[in-house]
Protein backbone atom coordinates (compact mmCIF):
# COMPACT_ATOMS: atom_id res chain seq x y z
CA UNK A 1 0.00 0.00 0.00
CA UNK A 2 2.88 2.36 0.72
CA UNK A 3 4.20 1.45 -2.80
CA UNK A 4 1.31 2.19 -4.58
CA UNK A 5 0.58 5.85 -2.21
CA UNK A 6 4.30 7.07 -2.88
CA UNK A 7 4.11 5.92 -6.72
CA UNK A 8 0.46 8.14 -7.03
CA UNK A 9 2.34 10.65 -5.20
CA UNK A 10 5.57 11.02 -7.63
CA UNK A 11 3.29 10.51 -10.61
CA UNK A 12 1.32 13.54 -9.92
CA UNK A 13 4.35 15.67 -9.03
CA UNK A 14 5.76 14.50 -12.25
CA UNK A 15 2.83 15.82 -14.38
CA UNK A 16 1.96 18.67 -12.02
CA UNK A 17 6.03 19.31 -13.18
CA UNK A 18 5.10 19.16 -17.09
CA UNK A 19 1.92 21.25 -16.71
CA UNK A 20 3.98 24.35 -15.01
CA UNK A 21 5.75 25.53 -17.60
CA UNK A 22 3.02 25.44 -20.71
CA UNK A 23 0.99 27.84 -17.90
CA UNK A 24 3.82 30.22 -18.12
CA UNK A 25 4.12 30.06 -21.36
CA UNK A 26 0.81 30.82 -22.21
CA UNK A 27 1.17 33.77 -19.52
CA UNK A 28 3.85 35.41 -21.45
CA UNK A 29 2.37 35.03 -24.82
CA UNK A 30 -0.83 36.46 -22.99
CA UNK A 31 0.85 39.46 -21.94
CA UNK A 32 3.54 40.00 -25.17
CA UNK A 33 -0.36 39.82 -27.33
CA UNK A 34 -1.73 42.74 -24.73
CA UNK A 35 1.13 44.28 -24.79
CA UNK A 36 1.54 44.68 -28.53
CA UNK A 37 -2.17 44.88 -29.20
CA UNK A 38 -0.99 48.61 -26.92
CA UNK A 39 1.83 49.47 -28.94
CA UNK A 40 -0.40 49.00 -32.19
CA UNK A 41 -2.78 50.88 -31.28
CA UNK A 42 -0.44 53.80 -30.12
CA UNK A 43 1.53 53.48 -33.27
CA UNK A 44 -2.19 54.32 -35.28
CA UNK A 45 -3.15 57.39 -32.83
CA UNK A 46 0.24 58.61 -33.42
CA UNK A 47 -0.25 58.44 -37.08
CA UNK A 48 -3.74 59.60 -37.45
CA UNK A 49 -2.61 62.70 -35.08
CA UNK A 50 0.20 63.31 -37.50
CA UNK A 51 -2.16 63.50 -40.53
CA UNK A 52 -4.34 65.72 -39.59
CA UNK A 53 -1.70 67.81 -38.06
CA UNK A 54 0.43 67.70 -41.05
CA UNK A 55 -2.86 68.08 -43.11
CA UNK A 56 -3.56 71.51 -41.44
CA UNK A 57 0.07 72.74 -41.53
CA UNK A 58 0.23 72.23 -45.01
CA UNK A 59 -2.60 73.54 -46.16
CA UNK A 60 -1.95 76.96 -44.18
CA UNK A 61 2.04 76.94 -45.85
CA UNK A 62 0.25 75.93 -48.83
CA UNK A 63 -2.54 78.74 -48.87
CA UNK A 64 0.81 81.20 -48.16
CA UNK A 65 2.90 80.53 -50.51
CA UNK A 66 0.36 80.21 -53.87
CA UNK A 67 -0.29 83.29 -55.77
CA UNK A 68 -3.20 85.27 -55.35
CA UNK A 69 -5.53 83.22 -57.79
CA UNK A 70 -4.74 79.84 -56.62
CA UNK A 71 -5.12 80.50 -53.11
CA UNK A 72 -7.19 77.48 -53.28
CA UNK A 73 -5.04 74.55 -55.42
CA UNK A 74 -2.09 75.72 -52.99
CA UNK A 75 -4.01 74.85 -50.15
CA UNK A 76 -5.71 71.81 -51.47
CA UNK A 77 -2.28 70.85 -52.29
CA UNK A 78 -0.60 71.49 -49.63
CA UNK A 79 -2.91 69.65 -47.17
CA UNK A 80 -3.02 66.68 -49.40
CA UNK A 81 1.67 66.84 -49.02
CA UNK A 82 1.41 67.51 -45.59
CA UNK A 83 -1.07 64.58 -44.54
CA UNK A 84 1.38 62.27 -46.05
CA UNK A 85 4.31 63.54 -44.51
CA UNK A 86 2.82 63.82 -41.31
CA UNK A 87 1.02 60.26 -41.19
CA UNK A 88 4.55 58.80 -42.35
CA UNK A 89 6.24 61.20 -39.46
CA UNK A 90 3.84 60.15 -36.96
CA UNK A 91 3.62 56.62 -37.59
CA UNK A 92 7.31 55.44 -37.77
CA UNK A 93 7.74 57.82 -34.88
CA UNK A 94 6.57 55.20 -32.35
CA UNK A 95 8.11 51.24 -32.17
CA UNK A 96 6.63 48.75 -30.81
Amino acid sequence: MKKIALSAGLVSSVVMLCAVPDLGQARTRHVYHRHYAGCEARRHQMARNGTVIGAVAGGVIGSQLAGHGSRTLGTVLGAGGGAVVGHHLGAHSHRC
